[in-house]
């Protein structure tokens, strides 16, 4: 069911999502309370929200009015699911729905850093701009639902993604 929601690979169209221009790199958990209110609403193709992954920094995959809390959801193009374990980078990479499906692939801080693994996210653009928080919820179990080695605990609609490794 989740892929009849999702745009087929590399879109130009541009899709709400949300950027942070104080956070940068892994910023500390007292940096993001401090600005974490500080998102800002914009309207980003995946190639675009990519760019700025990899050289700004944090990243919201939804637009959300106030404090940044699942009851403040206003929209979505976004949906990102975040792989920390038991699923290698290039497994993802060659796998048939994220071929067909993700807009992109990039990696975290944490990346390969010590004794840990493959760290990554894969990004999806919505078929359709979502306003319904139910709705995006729905497709994210769905995404999770499919994805079992996906971090199941990444379920909050306004999740923030930081940047690239």
């Amino acid at each position: 069911k989740a892929n009849h929601s999702i745009n087929q690979g590399n879109s130009k169209r541009r899709m709400p999502c949300s950027i942070n221009k104080k956070l940068v790199s892994k910023a500390s958990q007292k940096d993001v309370v401090k600005y974490g209110h500080q998102f800002e609403a914009m309207e980003l193709s995946a190639e675009e929200l990519a760019s700025y992954i990899q050289n700004n920094g944090y990243a919201c995959n939804t637009v959300f009015k106030g404090q940044r809390k699942a009851d403040n959801f206003v929209k979505a193009g976004f949906i990102m699911l975040d792989f920390d374990s038991g699923f290698t980078l290039e497994a993802a990479r060659n796998h048939q729905f994220i071929k067909r499906y993700a807009s992109f692939i990039y990696t975290t801080p944490s990346h390969r850093k010590g004794n840990k693994g493959d760290r990554f996210r894969v990004v999806f653009e919505l078929a359709r701009i979502t306003n319904e928080t139910e709705e995006f919820k729905k497709l994210l179990r769905g995404l999770l639902k499919k994805f079992p080695q996906a971090d199941q605990c990444c379920k909050d609609p306004t999740r923030i993604f930081f940047r690239l490794s």
